[in-house]
């Protein structure tokens, strides 16, 4: 008794995924169909809101990316003096 409920749940669980994953996608399916299809837009704006859709964030400033590089450098060369300092402490 107890089994053939567990086995129906997880039945009905597995169903509910499907169903809600197919769903999902046919809806991402369509929203892509209309930006694709609409005249009134510029190749920019479908680009934005297909990124937009996709959950794509981009960044077109340079500044930006140039400060990123300098962080991550930074931040790398201070890993490095960390790992140097724990090696010769463990050295000792």
């Amino acid at each position: 008794m107890l089994v053939r409920r567990i086995v129906k749940a997880a039945f009905f669980c597995g169903v509910g995924l499907v169903v809600g994953k197919t769903i999902s996608s046919q809806k991402h399916k369509n929203d892509v169909k209309k930006i694709l299809s609409a005249d009134y837009m510029d190749d920019h704006t479908k680009v934005e809101l297909m990124q937009d859709l996709n959950g794509i964030k981009v960044d077109r400033s340079k500044n930006k990316m140039v400060q990123l590089n300098k962080n991550l450098s930074t931040a790398k060369n201070k890993s490095v003096i960390l790992a140097k300092k724990v090696a010769q402490r463990l050295k000792k």
